[in-house]
């Protein structure tokens, strides 16, 4: 426990214990197969990758977690990053020829795939997505077309070889939204790790108490959405990651009370958490959070 913090520790706790486990994914697995079958054929046609993003994927699901996010990305176009490429690359980069391709493309024959296998009554176009309704023994699921994204890290990187893949999604209405969410997953699992596998439970606490806050009016509904509170607890130092369940939590809601919030860094390491990140959150909403979570706990 740092300097300055010694004065907020409780007088009185409850055990955390069983805040820690993860919610069932056998109906969101059974989701994510059935989604795959509706695009087998889009999958080979387009050169489609499909994978899971958000908290299934990232093991910090809890039972409340109720849908599942399904990325369908085609290698047929990309967008990349230049503005680190040195002007040999990035020449090359602005040489390619236009793509035929678009990302409305795409989303039109997700949609009409999913339409055929579905119905038309359990699919829905929203502004970042195509959401499935669920049926008995599945859950939501919100199926998110893109292509792929190449962000280039080094002056001389090879623009096809040396990029760090993300996702690049077009709204209906908005701006271009990339996204990481491989290098999300595979930062979790080193956080993780390097935690001695007590990071993914953090946020499954955290998670829950986030709900309890809401419960007790002491958090606005939708303030705090899983992933913003996953990368929060990404910053926590491995030293707060004790093993008690209670006394890590404390630790941990400690530590992001105090923190300086600008500095986070979103779960990709790419974005700045409370600056550049998609999601456009700004430092003071964390501090909200932080407070109102010290506050029910």
């Amino acid at each position: 426990m740092a300097a300055g913090e010694a004065e907020l520790v409780t007088t009185s706790r409850t055990d955390h214990t069983n805040w820690t486990a993860a919610g069932s994914d056998a109906s969101a697995q059974k989701t994510y197969t059935s989604i795959k079958a509706a695009l087998k054929n889009l999958q080979s046609q387009r050169n489609v990758e499909i994978f899971l993003q958000g908290s299934y994927a990232n093991a910090t699901n809890i039972r409340a977690d109720s849908d599942v996010d399904v990325v369908v990305m085609t290698k047929v176009t990309f967008r990349g990053s230049t503005t680190r490429l040195g002007p040999t690359q990035k020449a090359r980069y602005e040489a390619l020829p236009a793509s035929s391709y678009q990302i409305s493309d795409l989303r039109s024959e997700v949609h009409a795939a999913l339409t055929a296998y579905y119905g038309s009554a359990r699919v829905h176009s929203k502004n970042k997505c195509i959401k499935v309704d669920k049926r008995d023994g599945y859950v939501d699921a919100d199926v998110v077309p893109c292509i792929q994204y190449r962000w280039y890290p080094y002056s001389d990187s090879d623009i096809y070889h040396d990029f760090v893949e993300g996702i690049s999604i077009k709204p209906l209405a908005g701006q271009p939204i990339t996204n990481f969410p491989k290098q999300h997953i595979a930062n979790g699992h080193t956080k993780n790790n390097a935690c001695s596998g007590n990071y993914k439970k953090t946020v499954r606490q955290l998670k829950r108490l986030r709900n309890r806050a809401v419960d007790e009016g002491r958090l606005d509904r939708g303030l705090s959405p899983g992933y913003l509170l996953e990368c929060m607890t990404f910053n926590a130092p491995a030293d707060r990651f004790v093993t008690n369940d209670t006394d890590r939590l404390e630790e941990v809601l400690l530590w992001l009370k105090f923190a300086n919030k600008p500095a986070f860094v979103s779960c990709d390491e790419i974005h700045k958490l409370f600056i550049d990140d998609p999601g456009d959150f700004a430092p003071s909403r964390g501090q909200v959070i932080a407070d109102a979570l010290w506050e029910t706990f």
